[in-house]
């Protein structure tokens, strides 16, 4: 399927931007289910989820304040092109990414750890914003070229091609092939030898230090001149050459690697599984869910609904150069991400992309919002070096990968209830939002509703401010703070704190 004649699938392909058709797809589609679309989102949820969003953190209060209190129509505009300028985003975005390519199953934690290299390599090129065809092709040929990041990807998944093969496919193809490993994929068109001949790819692949690999980490990466792949099971049998998907299989040559080869064609203008993959992706991070599950041997997708807008996007994207930073910019410049969130993620609003589902926040986004609560000095920089970061993620790190589900343990909620970072959210004594709010010339009203928009991103309700503003009620300036810092404290570990709302 051409990436190119994606428009003619969608009859507003005529309107001015494409958030507008994206809206009006959705539209469509929900209008079609009998689905009614939620309203917009006030300023304050808004900012709070495109700050989480872009930025990986809620939004400082004072800037909170000051975009709620504003009356620029473009207000909502500027704020995502200056998220998306932000160092922060490109931060934020390599966390993200670093998680997809190696996700907690592969490896205990402390190794994953050690891939700061992979996270700065990633950060450098986001903040640069350099071609996502590029990055790929970057990480897939790298050796080491003085960058040891994309080392740390392949020495995670322990350089066994089947383990490279299953996550570069779901990841940059957006293709589930594990299930043809063993057999033919039951509800797919994907066969076994599919499987093989992507995993023949990276069958020559070497670590240059065998030391190193032993302790879980490769200094340089190497191509071997041998090296292949055969059928479980049929160790005897002949070797499985490498394949692209829905390709013919690739003869070795002199001049390039098995890997040139496979980044070669993934970086293909035309290559029918990039782009929408990395859209599908993207999309999902903003939403919960992707467009599509699945984009299968047939270069269809499914479920099919929202196909042809998938294609419509992916096409823009190959068109801009495959620029991350816009591709971000247009989905969260669309009506469906302004929309209020719907009471549970799988509501039919939700589902229908008309309504915001509640997403969870991830172990990075709540330490990191914490910090926005401390003071400066404490917090202000926990990208780097930060042990006490390190061990707040490593506790909090969910099982499941799944932003719509919420799986707690016993352990953080103890993380939570005494740990350091929302000791520091609500430590009076050294400033921060606790400190701020124990002014004399506010109102008890006025520091509730502080603490809830700084937090929540909304005003406290008439019922929570009556409770809070009586428990604040008669403090003599000495107390004040530290019945504040209660106050954050319980708002913290609220369930609302834990979600993108």
């Amino acid at each position: 399927m051409q990436l190119a004649s994606a428009k003619l699938a969608i009859d507003d392909a005529s309107a001015p931007s494409l958030p507008d058709r994206i809206d009006a797809y959705l539209d469509r589609v929900a209008a079609e289910r009998g689905v009614e679309p939620a309203p917009a989102v006030a300023d304050g949820r808004f900012l709070r989820r495109l700050s989480l969003d872009l930025a990986g953190a809620i939004p400082r209060y004072a800037d909170m304040r000051s975009f709620v209190e504003s009356d620029d129509a473009e207000k909502r505009p500027q704020a995502i092109a200056r998220l998306l300028a932000s160092p922060r985003h490109a931060t934020h975005l390599a966390t993200v990414w670093r998680d997809l390519l190696i996700p907690a199953e592969r490896g205990d934690f402390e190794q994953r750890l050690n891939a700061v290299g992979l996270h700065n390599w990633l950060r450098d090129r986001f903040a640069r914003n350099v071609r996502y065809d590029n990055v790929v092709y970057d990480l897939l040929v790298a050796t080491d070229a003085g960058e040891l990041g994309p080392a740390s990807y392949f020495s995670a998944h322990e350089l066994k091609p089947e383990r490279l093969a299953s996550n570069s496919a779901r990841l940059m193809l957006g293709v589930s092939l594990d299930c043809a490993q063993c057999h033919d994929h039951p509800f797919a068109d994907w066969k076994q030898t599919d499987f093989w001949g992507y995993a023949a790819f990276f069958a020559r692949v070497r670590a240059e230090d065998d030391m190193m690999m032993q302790r879980g980490a490769v200094s340089r990466l190497i191509d071997a001149d041998r090296g292949e792949v055969r059928l479980p099971g049929d160790e005897s049998g002949d070797p499985i050459p490498p394949r692209p998907l829905l390709g013919e299989a690739l003869e070795d040559v002199p001049f390039e690697t098995r890997r040139e080869q496979l980044a070669l064609w993934i970086a293909e203008r035309d290559n029918p599984f990039v782009a929408r993959a990395a859209v599908n992706a993207v999309w999902t991070r903003l939403f919960g869910r992707g467009l599509v599950e699945e984009i299968n041997a047939a270069g269809a997708h499914y479920p099919a609904a929202y196909a042809p807008l998938l294609d419509e996007i992916a096409a823009e994207f190959v068109a801009s150069g495959f620029d991350l930073r816009e591709l971000h910019g247009w989905i969260v410049s669309t009506h469906a991400y302004e929309r209020a969130a719907a009471e549970s993620a799988s509501s039919r609003q939700a589902q229908a992309f008309v309504a915001m589902a509640p997403r969870r926040l991830a172990a990075e986004q709540l330490y990191d919002s914490l910090a926005r609560l401390a003071p400066v000095s404490a917090t202000d920089d926990p990208f780097q070096g930060n042990p006490a970061r390190d061990a707040f993620v490593r506790r909090m790190r969910a099982g499941d990968a799944d932003q719509l589900a919420f799986t707690g343990s016993t352990l953080q909620s103890l993380v939570m209830l005494n740990g350091d970072a929302v000791q520091n959210a609500t430590n009076a004594p050294r400033g921060g939002l606790v400190a701020a709010l124990a002014a004399p010339f506010l109102s008890d009203t006025d520091r509730v509703n502080a603490i809830t928009l700084a937090l929540l991103g909304r005003e406290a309700t008439t019922a929570e401010n009556a409770e809070m503003s009586g428990f604040l009620q008669g403090a003599t300036d000495g107390e004040r703070p530290q019945l504040i810092a209660d106050i954050v404290w319980a708002m913290a570990n609220s369930t609302e704190m834990a979600f993108n709302h």
